[in-house]
């Protein structure tokens, strides 16, 4: 990746940028030391370390640990296929095998990654007419105002007024592991290909941008879909108005297909494996034709924001621009097309997933931001006082950024310290268990945690990530209570507890880790307890269950149970303590 004008100043620039977005890692380090540190908790309340944690990192670990895809293996034994970012999971799992260690391959990550963004996106400035000072903010806009508005000026504001007690629970979203992190790079890097292409008529362009376009439905879905479109319009704008967008578009278009039927085979395989829509609905799937509420409220801002964008773009381009902006313009108009039309594209097909929740900030918000940048490049004085100014601006930005990341640090160091007897029981797992070793425990934390630690599975598996049907899941967690002896009004309050949905808690309790969005045993959406009606019978069901009929389902290796207890005796089994620290024993369950 070598920028138009190349210098060693947009090399600084790039490694400032990036620093930033490691910060939080170094504060956190410098407060609880390396070796307690973990970028993965189930105790902090942000919902991106959480993301983080239970799925992402905790893929690459299986695919490190076990040399497979991670599917919905990464929870518990089973091997049911479902399309997953398989891309970025397996960069930061052969990261993680060259450096040795997963938690130090998530920090480096966090560098590298919006570094290398930051320099693509420093290039796309520059060919658009940009300083290399100018290129460097305007990327620095892209990747922390755009992706983190709020985030910014909390972070900020609680850094001020730290003493005051002000705290905040997150940090950058642009180093979100691996979406944006790495998907929105390979997307960016799509779009600038594309745009050249375009500008050069080149079929070699036009097929790289195919091949790094075609591969986002490996990476990330949403991005796919915000690329399938964009290619749609311009290839109708190819047909009618070749001297607009040349028709080398169509090679882009025919190379990206070739993916798209790809990924369709092995979504095409998940359904006929078995629960690929059970497992849908409790991501957050579905069924209407309507576009309502805060979705029709972005789908009028954005659309609004991009007409504005190319009123502007075509009244400065009779005196400024060029032939590579033209081009870049198109293709950015182009996917903030795409991005509306994957936020409402419940309007043809007739469901959706999540889309109020993802196309806006990883979409929309930075196509959008990256339209007025190109924009801005295109009017920026060139003069000394253009470049003093954009100099300026850049280091109140980054400053604004580093204190938005100092401030994330801090406040979450003690979350992401890890305790003495956690760290104990997952080097003895590590190092004592056989790969794939299924670990019993009605923990929600340790659940969440364990994957992404160790090499084993849990038994108690997470919902919105597993193929199995609610009702396994549910007696998966009942059996996980009773074998290590929870009493029933433990798991009443562990099923029916609303917590306060308040920036304070976990972003998921036991229901929703379950759940999610299923409506099987929850009353609404996304409700955190179980319905009412459902508790007692599953207290009976509870009270109720044969054991050694459980196991013959379900494999279990180890229990871990907390002090103070036993595991309950099973007939036909027996329990060897394997280990044991202050905050319980983990006893190995074997057949008589």
């Amino acid at each position: 990746m070598r920028p138009a004008e190349g210098s060693w100043w947009v090399w600084l620039f790039a490694l400032a940028i990036g620093a930033v977005f490691v910060l939080p890692h170094m504060v956190r380090i410098a407060e609880v030391g390396y070796a307690a540190y973990s970028p993965f908790t189930a105790r902090s309340p942000s919902a991106m370390v959480y993301d983080e944690t239970f799925l992402y990192s905790a893929e690459a670990n299986y695919t490190l640990t076990r040399h497979a895809p991670a599917y919905d293996d990464t929870w518990e034994h089973r091997a049911a296929v479902y399309p997953y970012s398989i891309l970025p999971t397996a960069a930061e799992a052969l990261l993680a095998a060259g450096l040795h260690s997963l938690k130090l391959a998530h920090v480096v990550a966090s560098f590298v990654f919006p570094c290398l963004t930051a320099l693509l996106l420093m290039t796309i400035f520059i060919r658009a007419g940009a300083g290399r000072v100018l290129a460097a903010l305007l990327a620095l806009v892209v990747l922390v105002v755009a992706f983190s508005p709020m985030t910014l000026l909390m972070n900020v504001r609680a850094f001020v007024h730290h003493a005051q007690g002000a705290r905040v629970v997150d940090t950058l979203q642009a180093a979100r592991s691996p979406n944006p992190e790495m998907t929105f790079l390979q997307f960016a890097g799509a779009l600038l290909l594309l745009a050249m292409a375009i500008r050069r008529r080149s079929w070699v362009w036009a097929a790289g941008a195919g091949l790094l376009g075609g591969l986002l439905f490996f990476s990330y879905v949403y991005y796919a879909i915000a690329w399938t479109v964009l290619l749609g319009v311009l290839s109708a704008v190819a047909l009618v108005r070749p001297s607009v967008v040349s028709r080398v578009a169509w090679i882009t278009l025919a190379k990206t297909a070739v993916f798209a039927a790809m990924f369709l085979l092995w979504e095409h395989v998940s359904k006929a494996d078995g629960n690929y829509f059970v497992r849908a609905v409790r991501i957050g799937l579905y069924h209407s034709h309507l576009v309502v509420g805060e979705n029709l409220r972005e789908t009028e801002f954005w659309t609004a924001q991009a007409l504005v964008c190319a009123a502007v773009w075509l009244w400065l381009r009779r005196r400024a621009g060029g032939e590579f902006t033209d081009a870049l313009m198109v293709v950015l108009l182009a996917a903030m097309a795409g991005g509306l039309a994957g936020m409402d594209m419940q309007v043809v097909t007739g469901f959706n997933v999540q889309q109020v929740q993802h196309y806006p900030h990883m979409v929309l918000q930075p196509v959008g931001f990256m339209m007025m940048a190109v924009l801005a490049a295109m009017v920026w004085p060139a003069g000394r006082a253009g470049v003093a100014v954009a100099g300026v601006g850049f280091a109140v930005l980054l400053s604004a950024a580093m204190m938005a990341q100092v401030e994330g640090g801090r406040d979450t160091a003690s979350m992401h310290a890890m305790p003495q007897a956690e760290r104990g029981l997952f080097a003895w797992l590590n190092a004592k268990t056989p790969v794939g070793s299924v670990v019993a425990t009605d923990e929600l934390e340790l659940s969440i945690v364990l994957p992404v630690e160790t090499h084993n599975s849990v038994l108690f598996a997470n919902g919105s990530r597993s193929s199995a049907s609610d009702d396994e899941l549910l007696e998966r967690f009942l059996l996980a209570s009773r074998l290590v002896g929870e009493p029933s009004e433990v798991v009443e309050s562990e099923l029916s507890g609303e917590m306060p949905a308040d920036v304070a808690e976990p972003p998921a309790n036991y229901s929703l880790y379950l759940f999610e969005f299923s409506k099987k045993y929850q009353r609404r959406l996304a409700e955190r307890r179980v319905a009412p009606a459902w508790i007692p019978v599953l207290l009976q069901r509870y009270a109720t269950m044969d054991l050694a009929q459980e196991l013959q389902r379900f494999r279990v290796d180890y229990v871990w149970v907390p002090t103070g207890r036993m595991p309950v005796a099973v007939t036909g089994w027996r329990y060897a303590e394997a280990f044991s620290s202050t905050e319980g024993t983990l006893w190995q369950l074997k057949r008589d």
